[in-house]
């Protein structure tokens, strides 16, 4: 009995040790996520800065008074935007953002009743504008969907005081000025017909001397959008051919050196046996390409299209398939070398898992990809594999010659069935350049500032980058400088700053925007809202300010490139890591104009420290909460300010205690009042907790239900002296009411936990197994088989009951099972029973009680050898 109940202790032991080292090693796995090594589902890189107010004076606003007006950003020149809109063409300051020019222009009643007749709504029955291309100072191109039949005018712009008499193709703009209508033709190959559909435009000519044949356009052509194309008049690509084109979504397209560049997403042809996949692509074609001869006069010779690879590197890449939005071309130094780039938005499918990605294409791996192998299918059941060299004619297919119409037929054909490459365009250092993955946003659009100098004279690109809810992230590249950090880690992007720009809005039974603000400061919060999607981004830069252009579908907004001035402490501007922004030791603040005295500005963007802020690092969260309960009135106090998120007041320059180790990630929330540092308000202090996501102080006092509920936080003291909702995020290890290890401990911990438990447990086993079993060999000699009858007779078998007598032992039978058990002996080669033996009398000797206890012992191992239910007694009890 103790021995099934220490066998019964052993396997639950065991059981327990496999249920902690499961555990041990999913919490193990899910932590050990090292700072600085990208992981596929890592949590979101947290912003140095959250700002979800800003002042309205620094804010300026454009949207007109129609109910929906589908802004599409379609031209800017430096000084002037040009806005496409429904029925509406704008030309707008970009400085003040107010319309210089308008053009109205909106379908016929014949057009809009033809269109309600196909069955199209009465939204989609208007002009929606999609190309304005400039092909001159004062000529301008306008294409428009007009109630899903396409139509494109020339308009040229009169000079101030002459009129053409004010008919009805003349209008006059908001300012000095009118546009003239000069020409009317069809539009379709060059616009959409359905206002949703996606498409592109470039001119691929100097402005002044532009034509319409050289306007390169990827569009949708028919009715029912089934026709994609690239055009230039009068070439385009092949018709209702899906090696060339299958079912794209037009992103943007370049003209860069003889070639013109479009992107797109499309369905991958060549997984077709496969299944369905979307996958990125990048095409291009010459712009000196005449199309070619006979059946081909009409057709681009030179087109050529390859996959783009954006993927989270290992075993089994995580792809980003689905390219949404890309930067212009820039050019920059990139761990010493020149190299020209094209920043990218990739994400997953709309039903995938979310995650969105930002990487950064090498236009010279671009045109290597064009160089290199051709992919083809031999039949539609064949796999797409690689064209061998031997079968690609001369001269080259793709390849930009000054006379296309003299190219041979083979050539022709040959790219007319192989329009795909088969090397994809790796990402540029072989992985994302940032990544966001959850469900709470993707990423839509980037505008690139490149090549940003910083006080210490290098240049790093900062990107913009529009969400799907309203906000724009800022993020610097710092791997494009340098490879790994101070430790050997992979370096990580900053994400410097989180803009909410767009606050979501809800639409009232009336038709118009609850909640919506006419004035004030932008950025206010209503949780019953939908979100609103970011749809393009300008770098907007001027010798009087600098600002970037956000639009979305209804409304226009010039938000500051920087926000220096939200960090008050020597510590926080640097711990910002925003090459815009340095903290001045001669004017003590925050500021982006450091270029006029660069040797006594501090600034970090690869550690986000320095050792001149002079910071005291040992501060604890009790410090923070005992100040809180004796704060005094502000006006006691003689300078500087205090509050979680701007712990420290001007600094000294010659204070440089508490200095950090290099390369590591400071991380402050309070700080004890340092000799050097100016009187502390404390009037401003105020318990305070950690964010949930972040180690960001959030302020409990605060009463803005709004804020909270996005999870943005505001800042008490006001920085900017606007009631701004401001937050300076912690980068790493922060100081709080419950103290947080950094992953290392917790995997050495969970590991030491899960190694002591095993040896734990399975000693203890042992002990307790090998006490019973000593304890039951104490108790039972080896001569005493009542001990081993009754262990038969409570498993219910039928075994021999062997009970000892004055005389000896007397042989008997309990009847434990459903069928009797016949012994037979094995004794000098003659089978015989043992039940047929005689029992011994009283006078049997000695020797006769030996002889009867070895046939027992014969009978016993002979039943084990006939693996008998004896078999299965013997193994219970030992």
């Amino acid at each position: 009995m103790k021995a099934h109940h220490v066998q019964t202790f052993n396997n639950q032991t065991l059981l327990f040790s496999l249920i902690n080292v499961t555990l041990a090693t999913t919490l193990m796995f899910g932590n050990m996520v090292r700072p600085g090594v990208y992981a596929a589902w890592q949590d979101p890189l947290p912003p140095r800065l959250r700002i979800n107010n800003i002042p309205a004076d620094r804010v300026v606003r454009f949207r007109s008074e129609q109910e929906h007006d589908h802004f599409r950003l379609l031209d800017h020149d430096g000084d002037f935007l040009l806005i496409g809109a429904k029925n509406m063409v704008y030309n707008v300051s970009a400085a003040t953002l107010s319309v210089r020019r308008r053009l109205e222009w909106r379908p016929s009643e014949s057009d809009v009743k033809m269109c309600r007749l196909k069955g199209k709504s009465e939204e989609a029955c208007h002009n929606y504008i999609r190309v304005i291309a400039k092909k001159a100072h004062d000529r301008v191109l306008v294409c428009g969907t007009n109630a899903y039949k396409p139509k494109c005018r020339d308009y040229a712009l009169l000079p101030t005081g002459k009129s053409s008499g004010h008919n009805s193709h003349t209008q006059r703009g908001a300012s000095n000025g009118e546009f003239s209508l000069t020409e009317e033709k069809p539009g379709e190959g060059l616009c959409p017909y359905d206002p949703n559909h996606n498409s592109t435009f470039t001119f691929a000519a100097p402005l002044g001397y532009r034509t319409d044949g050289d306007l390169y356009v990827g569009t949708v052509g028919q009715f029912s959008g089934a026709d994609p194309l690239i055009y230039r008049k009068p070439l385009r690509t092949e018709q209702f051919d899906l090696k060339h084109l299958n079912a794209p979504q037009f992103v943007s397209s370049m003209h860069l050196a003889g070639f013109v560049y479009f992107f797109f997403r499309e369905s991958a042809v060549e997984y077709i046996n496969c299944g369905k996949a979307v996958y990125s692509r990048v095409a291009r074609v010459c712009t000196n390409d005449q199309g070619g001869p006979h059946k081909f006069k009409e057709r681009f010779t030179s087109f050529l299209k390859a996959r783009l690879n954006c993927s989270i590197p290992g075993d089994m890449p995580f792809y980003f398939n689905e390219l949404q939005s890309t930067g212009p071309i820039v050019e920059g130094s990139y761990r010493g070398e020149r190299a020209r780039l094209i920043y990218s938005v990739m994400t997953t499918g709309s039903n995938s898992i979310s995650g969105s990605a930002v990487c950064a294409f090498r236009l010279d791996d671009i045109n290597a990809a064009f160089h290199g192998a051709f992919k083809g299918q031999e039949d539609k059941n064949s796999n797409w594999l690689p064209v061998i060299n031997s079968k690609v004619p001369e001269p080259r297919p793709g390849q930009c010659v000054n006379n296309s119409k003299s190219l041979p037929d083979v050539t022709l054909n040959f790219i007319t069935n192989h329009p795909l490459m088969d090397q994809a365009v790796p990402a540029y250092l072989g992985r994302p350049v940032v990544v966001h993955t959850g469900f709470s946003y993707r990423y839509t659009y980037i505008a690139v500032d490149p090549q940003v100098e910083a006080v210490s004279g290098k240049a790093y690109d900062v990107l913009f980058i529009g969400t799907d809810h309203g906000h724009v992230l800022k993020v610097v590249n710092v791997a494009s400088l340098t490879q790994t950090s101070d430790s050997g880690q992979i370096a990580e992007p900053v994400v410097v700053e989180d803009v909410l720009v767009f606050a979501p809005t809800r639409i009232s039974s009336s038709g118009s925007r609850a909640g919506e603000k006419s004035s004030g400061s932008t950025g206010s919060t209503n949780s019953a809202g939908a979100p609103i999607a970011i749809t393009n981004l300008v770098v907007q830069r001027s010798p009087y300010e600098q600002k970037l252009i956000v639009v979305s579908n209804n409304e226009i907004q010039g938000v500051p490139l920087f926000h220096c001035q939200r960090a008050q402490s020597c510590v926080d501007c640097v711990r910002l890591q925003d090459p815009y922004c340095a903290w001045s030791l001669d004017e003590r603040k925050c500021t982006h104009n450091w270029r006029r005295d660069r040797h006594s500005s501090v600034q970090s963007i690869e550690h986000g420290w320095d050792e001149r802020c002079g910071v005291n690092f040992g501060a604890t969260s009790e410090v923070l909460e005992e100040l809180s309960h004796n704060a005094v009135d502000r006006d006691q106090t003689s300078s500087g300010t205090y509050s979680p998120t701007t712990p420290y007041g001007p600094l000294d320059e010659s204070d440089t205690s508490g200095t950090a180790p290099r390369g590591s990630n400071i991380s402050l929330t309070a700080c004890l009042p340092c000799p050097s540092t100016p009187a502390l308000d404390t009037a401003a202090l105020y318990f305070a907790r950690p964010h949930p996501n972040s180690g960001a102080i959030v302020d409990d006092s605060r009463g803005d239900a709004a804020a909270d509920d996005l999870g943005l936080e505001r800042n008490h003291n006001e920085l900017d002296g606007s009631g701004s909702n401001t937050v300076i995020e912690a980068t790493g290890p922060f100081l709080s009411s419950s103290r947080m290890y950094p992953a290392e401990t917790l995997a050495i911990s969970v590991t030491t936990s899960v190694v002591t438990s095993l040896v734990i447990g399975f000693i203890a086993g042992y002990i307790f197994a090998r006490r019973c079993k000593n304890d039951i060999e104490m108790d039972t000699g080896p001569e005493d088989y009542t001990r081993y009858v009754d262990i038969q007779r409570m498993n219910g078998l039928m075994t021999p009951d062997l009970g000892m007598g004055a005389y000896g032992h007397e042989l008997s039978y309990a009847v434990g099972g459903p069928r009797p058990i016949n012994l037979v002996l094995n004794k000098n080669g003659k089978p015989t029973n043992h039940l047929s033996n005689p029992l011994p009398n009283a006078n049997n000797t000695m020797q006769q009680m030996q002889l009867q206890m070895n046939n027992l012992a014969i009978h016993q191992q002979a039943t084990l050898e006939n693996k008998t239910t004896l078999q299965k007694v013997k193994k219970i009890y030992l």
